[in-house]
Formats: structure tokens, C-alpha cells, sequence
């Protein structure tokens, strides 16, 4: 969250509007690898042709090619190359249709007086080949009040693909009593993201003008939201859930501090009230929740909390009522991060504020029942293990009754590399995939990466770190253009079945302007490249029947019994064809035919004794 008077760590601002000039220059280039021209094949152009003309055959120039063998579809694409600085982002992928994705992040616009800050929404509706924006009402009814603050743009779908997405926004209107107000919001988007409904309230504080420069007042303030949607099939099906912190001010030295959770039902127009706590024990600090629905509807947050430097840890707590209540919260882990219970700022980040440096929790549910994953920025567990921060990790294989002994996910060589502010993601598969910020390749330095890694065995190990990012942002200078802001406090992974693909802020120029990027890599199944192959197996073989006109024609010789399933995906990794089949073929040919409009896909055939992918051309024409 971007505060123009104050953050929320207990350090207090004026307005500042000495922020550098930036450049007019906007970034236009697309640094995606998959639109390099390997091996005389333009897979870019021919993608770029399909989008452009649906249900058209391919021009001779690019038909001559689709014999060929191409690079996988990966690499980077700047989201928004926005003239301001663009931060602290998040994002979500449509679980009706995945072409869709949707990013949201900070601008800062110093030299707008009444407006210095928004959210803007960055979409796609092609699988991250085009984005375009729109906008919420950022500071719904604020009348002449003067936004001084806000951001921590959060967003969901449910599963009927229908879009959320939270902020918070922070006022100061001289003609209220009190004036200060810190308002949670969340807006509605039925279209992917292209327009978006009038702004709900999900709680909001108020607090005196005085307890912005540090003096006595009481009142409250609410920061930090997460969000999720039950997309199960349950009683709460399509119920929004938004877990957040609430301070109360007591006094100009004295605030005490809750994680709550408020929840909309499908078809309400409004947040319940009041709130839940979340936890039962009381902490001198806890804030940054979490929060995830696993597959039986049960409402998990996580969250931060501690009473001394010595006493610290990430906890987590379940409700198994559509979050009514919750049971008594559970210690994940001890947690070494003495610079937010009072102690001095050990190791502190280069490029990172130190008021603004936290453990970054975030909690997601595996696909194996009872499976739970927590990952958090630390120093260490119950003290100082290494010089530099890490990104640490544990799981729950019983609803977060019990917890894995913590382990670094980045065991690199040099210990005083930092690795920071992690975000995970579980895709349909189960594949768990972590992306954090990683300065392995600079440890006592500011250049850094945005790398990415997973786990195909619900974390039990990780793959070797893999760079998102094709070039290091130097920290030193992130923040030139923001004051010191820099970053933000998060990013965010999100995967199909086949792509991984992570999004973040990125400052690679090196003079302070930061654009979101998104980086479309690759998982390890072969539907997601346009490269053919097959198991060594004789117990079955694909041919694919041309001409293929307005369908697709798959014929397939069984030597042996088996049930066959059919995969068709498009270039962009959409999934158009998925005809999936249990019941067991007799030996023999089997023809099956799928109605597609013009352009290359690839086709996945599965049985019982392995798999084969094979290219398909569809024209419109003979």
C-alpha cells in the first residue's frame, strides 16, 4: 500500500512532490522469446494472423512455414509500460477461460494533486498477446475529499469467470468528523475485466487529522486485504471472502490490532457485519493475511503475529463454516524478523524501504486433500541463520492441524543473497509453482532477478530456480521515481495447466521507472511447445487426416485395449478441445472429428500406454 501521509508500520509522511521527471517515453516493446524468427519459422506473425482474422486461412508467406519445428511459446511481455511508476501488482487467471488474465498495480502520479494514485486494470483476452486497461472508481462518493493514499489492488474470479477485484483508498475531507478515512472496496467485472460495477464497501476507519503527524487521537484504520472465491461446487459456492487487518488507535503511542474477515454471499449485495476475528490470543502485533478456499469450501488464513523479538511466527487458522467462525489459530513456524516487534532492522534490503520490508506470508491449497503450502520472506526461523533474507517454506497434509519442519525453498551457495517477497500458485495438475525476487547472481550487490520454481510432488522438492526475468533491475535505483516506494510489498504467480506465469515489477532501466512484465513459461507437458512427439510404444499410433478444413480429423490405429482422451490446444495455450474419455476401446481404428476454425493447433492423444502429440493445420477452405 502506497501512503502519501502515512504507512501503517508507524512512520509518518508529508506529501512529497519532488519525485523526478519521467521520460514521455512509454515501453512498446514485447521482449517475448517466441517472437524471435528461429529456424525460419514465424510463429509470432502466424498468432498475431489468427487474432486478427479468426476463421481465416493463413496467407501463403506464413503457410510455407507451419512445416517446421518452433522455439516453445516463452518468454516476457510488458503488461503496462505506464510514463509513472507502476507497482506492487497482483493478478488472476479466469478459470472459465484462461486466454484471460487480469493485473492490477499501483500508479503514482505525484504531479496530480487530487489524484496522485490508482489502480488501473490491465487485461488480456488472447493469452497475454494483447493487454488493454480500464478503470474502477477508485474513490467512490468522495465528493471534495482529497485522496491521499491507497492501492493493494487484489483480484479473484469465481469459477463462472466473473471478476473481483479489492483496493483500499485513503481520504482526508476537512468537512467530516473525523476526516481521515481508510476504505476497503471491491468492484465487479462480468466481462474480463473490460468495464467494472460500482464500488462496494467492505469496511472502512476513521481517525482525527492529528494521528497523521504522530499525535493523540483515537479511531480506527483498516489496511491489507486478500482476497479469494469459494469455486467449489458447495453451500458457498461463489461466496467472496476478504481477510484484512484492523487497527484500533488508542492513543498517539498505543493501537492494538486484529485479522478479520468479512464474506458476500453470490447473490448479496453487501459484506456481512461485523466482522470475524480471525484468531482467538491476543498479540502486540499481527498483521499480513492470507487466505484460500481448498476444495471441500474450508476458509484458510494465515497471517503474521508476535509479542517480543524472541516470539514471533506465521500462523495459520480454518473455518469449516463459510467462515462464521474459526477454530483456535495454529503456530506454522517461528519466524526471525525483529524489525516489526520493536527490535533493529537486521540485514536490511537494499532497495527496499525498511519500513516497509515484512515476512510476505501467503498460504494456497493442493490439490491432495488436507494439502496446505506456506510460503515467508525471514532471516531465519527462531533467529539469524544467514546473512541474507530467504524464502522459506512449509505444508500441512492435514488441514493445517500439524506443519512441515520449514525449509528454504532457495538453498543457494552464497548466504548472503537475499531472496525475497515470494508468491505461490497451485494449477489444476497440482504442480505448485514459487516466483520471488533473487539476487544469486549479485549477493552482495542491488542487481536483481525475478526467477521462478516448482514442485511436482506437493513440495516434498523444489526444481532449481529458473529466471523470469531476462534482465536484473538494479534496487539501487528503483525507487528513484516514487520516493523510495520501489517495488511495492508483492507480486504474483499464476499457471494453466501447461504455462507458469509469474508477474511482477520491474525496473530494468535502471532510472527509476518500473513496468508490470509477465513472463509465459513453459511447464514440463509437451502440449504446451509446437514441437511433435510420442511414446516408443506399438500398443497405438495417431495419424492426423488432412485435408483438415473448418475441423480437425484424428485417426487412431489400437493395437491393444484402451480408453483414448483427446487434447486440442491453440497456439496461446488455450485449451479448445478436451474430449476426455474412460471407457476402454476395443483393438482397432478409431476416427474422431472436431469442428475448429482456421489456424495450427496441437493435438494431444492419450491412453493407457502413454501419449503423442501431433501439429493439426486447420484452413476455412479447400
Amino acid at each position: 500500500m502506497r501512503l502519501f501521509y502515512l504507512t501503517l508500520g508507524g512512520v509518518f509522511f508529508l506529501f512529497n512532490t519532488s519525485y523526478a521527471q519521467k521520460s514521455n517515453f512509454v515501453r512498446t516493446a514485447v521482449e517475448r522469446m517466441m517472437g524471435e524468427k528461429l529456424r525460419g519459422y514465424p510463429l509470432a506473425e502466424i498468432q498475431q494472423w489468427q487474432i486478427a482474422h479468426p476463421g481465416e486461412p493463413l496467407p501463403g508467406h506464413l503457410w510455407q512455414h507451419t512445416n517446421n519445428t518452433a522455439l516453445d511459446r516463452s518468454g516476457e511481455t510488458v503488461v503496462s509500460g505506464n510514463p509513472e511508476a507502476e507497482s506492487e501488482v497482483h493478478a488472476a487467471i479466469n478459470p472459465a477461460d484462461s486466454a484471460n488474465i487480469i493485473v492490477s498495480g499501483i500508479v503514482q502520479d505525484a504531479a496530480n494533486f487530487l489524484a496522485p494514485l490508482d489502480v488501473p486494470v490491465r487485461y488480456t483476452t488472447d493469452f497475454g498477446q494483447t493487454w488493454k486497461t480500464s478503470n474502477v472508481d477508485f474513490s467512490p462518493g468522495s465528493g471534495f475529499a482529497l485522496v491521499a493514499g491507497g492501492g493493494d489492488p487484489v483480484i479473484a474470479f469465481d469459477k463462472s469467470g466473473n471478476a473481483y477485484l479489492s483496493w483500499l483508498v485513503l481520504t482526508i475531507d476537512v468537512f467530516s468528523e473525523p476526516p481521515v478515512k481508510l476504505a476497503l472496496y471491491v468492484s465487479k467485472s462480468t466481462n474480463k475485466g473490460a468495464t467494472w460495477g460500482t464500488p462496494v464497501l467492505i469496511d472502512e476507519g476513521k481517525v482525527p487529522l492529528e494521528v497523521l503527524s504522530g499525535g493523540a487521537g483515537m479511531g480506527d484504520l483498516v489496511d491489507k486485504q486478500w482476497m479469494a472465491v469459494d469455486q467449489t461446487s458447495g453451500a458457498n459456492e461463489g461466496t467472496l471472502y476478504v481477510a484484512y487487518t484492523r487497527f484500533e488507535i488508542l492513543d498517539s503511542v498505543t493501537s492494538t490490532a486484529q485479522i478479520l474477515l468479512r464474506k458476500k454471499a453470490k447473490t448479496s449485495t453487501t459484506f456481512t457485519s461485523p466482522s470475524v476475528q480471525v484468531h482467538t490470543n491476543n498479540y502486540g502485533i499481527v498483521q499480513f493475511s492470507s487466505i484460500a478456499i481448498d476444495a471441500a469450501g474450508r476458509v484458510h488464513v494465515t497471517f503474521f503475529a508476535g509479542n517480543s523479538t524472541t516470539d514471533m511466527g506465521i500462523y495459520h487458522a480454518v473455518s469449516t463454516d463459510g467462515g462464521v467462525s474459526f477454530a483456535p489459530e495454529t503456530k506454522i513456524s517461528d519466524v526471525y524478523f525483529p524489525r516489526l516487534v520493536g527490535g533493529t532492522s537486521l540485514d536490511s534490503i537494499a532497495g527496499i524501504n525498511s519500513d516497509r520490508l515484512y515476512p510476505c506470508p501467503h498460504v494456497a491449497a493442493g490439490k491432495t486433500p488436507g494439502t496446505l503450502f506456506c510460503t515467508w520472506t525471514a532471516n531465519g526461523l527462531s533467529s539469524a541463520q544467514t546473512a541474507g533474507y530467504d524464502v522459506w517454506f512449509s505444508k500441512s497434509t492435514n488441514n493445517g492441524q500439524t506443519w512441515s519442519a520449514p525449509v528454504r525453498i532457495n538453498p543457494g551457495p552464497d548466504e548472503e543473497a537475499h531472496q525475497f517477497y515470494a508468491a505461490l500458485y497451485v494449477n489444476n495438475t497440482g504442480l505448485l509453482c514459487v516466483s520471488y525476487y533473487d539476487r544469486s547472481d549479485d549477493p552482495t550487490g542491488t542487481n536483481t532477478d525475478y526467477v521462478i520454481a516448482v514442485s511436482e510432488d506437493d513440495g516434498a522438492t523444489f526444481s532449481t530456480a529458473q529466471k523470469a526475468s531476462s534482465a536484473p533491475s538494479d534496487f539501487s535505483k528503483i525507487g528513484d521515481l516514487n520516493a523510495g516506494f520501489g517495488i511495492g510489498e508483492y507480486t504474483q504467480v499464476i499457471c494453466t495447466d501447461y504455462f507458469a506465469i509469474p508477474v511482477w515489477a520491474d525496473g530494468r532501466s535502471n532510472d527509476g521507472d518500473i513496468d508490470l512484465y509477465a513472463a509465459f513459461i513453459p511447464l514440463n507437458n509437451p502440449a504446451s511447445s509446437t514441437y511433435e512427439w510420442s511414446n516408443l510404444t506399438d500398443a497405438f499410433g495417431v495419424t492426423i487426416v488432412h485435408p483438415a478444413i473448418r475441423s480437425a480429423n484424428i485417426a487412431v490405429q489400437l493395437n491393444k485395449a484402451t480408453p483414448v482422451s483427446v487434447e486440442i490446444f491453440a497456439l496461446n495455450g488455450r485449451t479448445v478441445v478436451s474430449d476426455i474419455q474412460s471407457n476402454t476401446l476395443p483393438e482397432g481404428r478409431i476416427e474422431r472429428h472436431y469442428p475448429l476454425a482456421a489456424g495450427m493447433y496441437m493435438c494431444k492423444v492419450t491412453t493407457n500406454f502413454g501419449s503423442v502429440v501431433r501439429k493439426i493445420m486447420v484452413g476455412s477452405e479447400k
